[in-house]
């Protein structure tokens, strides 16, 4: 009896020592590189129990076993379409975190899509990105980039904060608790287990809540400072909490969600990001010029991009020879089917250029894939000397008469086989449509309507 009394004060002090080192170990401190007084997110000292190097490999070990997995089933990047749309956000994203946070500069980032009909995304640390596709269904977020971009720039944040090291660091620091508890005590394996939990709870859930905030705000100055629109960032999570059940949005509910969830509830979120998104407005609109997807080109830019479009064949694309919605749009405004085939084809070049227009991704993707604009013009060029050129869609065989390196040839045979696909998505068809009918609706509101009922109508 007499070893047992001073048993509990010794397995207290062993509790309390660890609880101390769990508390004030190993500290880190985010390092940003701006300096502007416009941050959204202010950066503190962080216990990071776990080292970087070990979340690193089981980061790289989860990420290429779910690439190998869609890969296999044949489900990884092959919307061709919605992979441009991913594309489109993703890149812009990882500019503006890299400049803000330089010791991202040198992470593996990668993104990809995987056609599971699931609604979820992340991003691991080291950079690397998931969209599962039901995320992009048009009940939830559409194609729309600045609510994809919501989206990915709170998970790209959690990365960036190295949440995931952190989550780790407590759950090792609960079960070294129980262990210690347990030996000291010398309860049994059940209790242990309990114990374990009840740890867990305490040291993670809280913490769990607090990333989830963080990720929420440094999330929309990640978007913001893309170039994308912080005002859509409450619209989106708006979207997002209309999916719960009705239950789930009674305050009594959301106050339980706020208290017991990992997450923060919709209503605690919305409120917040109400609050913050009119001081992100002024990041969005002098945000550097990640990308000219976000931003106009310059004019020496945008010829190139003019010429190369001619060579690959993209000045050939119509979309008149889709005739039952010719047809519609004709008789809703009472115009010849010549003078509206006419129409519609200015209306849908009209719109080359417009952010996360079905053309533009397009002409991204030509400029992306092919490796920037230095080989474009290195390929266009080559083109240009060609005796009785053809577009490069139409014929790809002229590629082996072209005069460039053997790599130059192999990229821009790739280009030609992604563009052709991108071009031919079903997805990609409805979106030049409605792209059209948009700009058609500013001088002729009947006949957009009438192409977006017929879209509609279509399987």
């Amino acid at each position: 009896m007499a070893r047992r009394r001073w048993l509990w004060p010794v397995a207290a002090a062993v509790v309390c020592a660890l609880s101390i080192l769990a508390a004030f170990g190993p500290l880190e401190r985010n390092r940003r590189s701006d300096d502007d007084g416009h941050a959204l997110f202010a950066d503190g000292w962080r216990i990071r129990l776990a080292d970087d190097a070990v979340t690193e490999k089981m980061a790289a070990r989860e990420y290429a076993t779910h690439l190998r997995e869609y890969a296999d089933a044949g489900i990884l990047d092959n919307d061709l379409y919605l992979t441009e749309v991913v594309g489109s956000v993703a890149t812009p994203l990882i500019a503006a975190a890299r400049e803000l946070y330089p010791q991202t500069r040198d992470w593996p980032w990668e993104w990809h899509l995987a056609d599971t009909g699931e609604v979820n995304a992340w991003c691991l640390p080291g950079g690397r990105i998931m969209v599962l596709s039901g995320l992009l269904d048009d009940s939830v977020l559409g194609d729309d980039r600045d609510r994809l971009a919501t989206i990915l720039a709170h998970e790209v944040a959690h990365a960036v904060l190295h949440h995931s090291r952190e989550s780790v660091g407590h759950a090792w620091a609960a079960q070294g608790l129980a262990w210690t508890v347990a030996k000291s005590l010398k309860i049994g394996a059940m209790r242990e287990s309990r114990l374990t939990s009840a740890l867990k709870t305490a040291l993670l859930d809280p913490r769990t809540r607090a990333r989830e905030t963080e990720a929420d705000t440094l999330g929309l100055e990640l978007m913001a400072r893309a170039g994308f629109s912080p005002a859509k960032a409450v619209e989106t999570w708006e979207r997002m909490a209309e999916r719960q059940a009705p239950a789930a949005r009674t305050p009594t509910a959301q106050r339980a969600l706020a208290f017991l969830g990992d997450h923060p509830s919709d209503s605690e979120r919305l409120e917040r990001l109400r609050r913050l998104y009119p001081q992100a407005q002024p990041l969005a609109d002098s945000s550097q010029k990640w990308d000219w997807m976000t931003h106009a080109l310059d004019p020496e830019q945008s010829e190139a991009l003019s010429r190369a479009a001619n060579a690959f064949g993209l000045d050939r694309l119509t979309l008149a020879e889709d005739r039952k919605l010719v047809a519609a749009f004709a008789a809703a405004e009472h115009l010849s089917t010549a003078r509206a085939s006419s129409e519609i084809e200015q209306a849908m070049w009209e719109t080359a250029l417009d952010p996360g227009g079905a053309l533009q991704l397009g002409l991204s993707a030509m400029v992306h894939v092919i490796g920037g604009w230095d080989r474009l013009n290195r390929v266009e060029t080559a083109w240009s000397k060609l005796r009785h050129a053809k577009p490069l869609l139409e014929d790809p065989e002229q590629i082996k008469r072209l005069a460039l390196s053997e790599e130059d040839r192999a990229v821009t045979q790739t280009t030609i086989r992604r563009l052709a696909a991108y071009l031919a998505a079903p997805r990609t068809q409805r979106r030049l449509w409605r792209d059209a009918a948009e700009e058609l609706g500013k001088t002729m509101p009947k006949g957009r309507q009438a192409i977006l009922d017929r879209l509609e109508e279509a399987p």
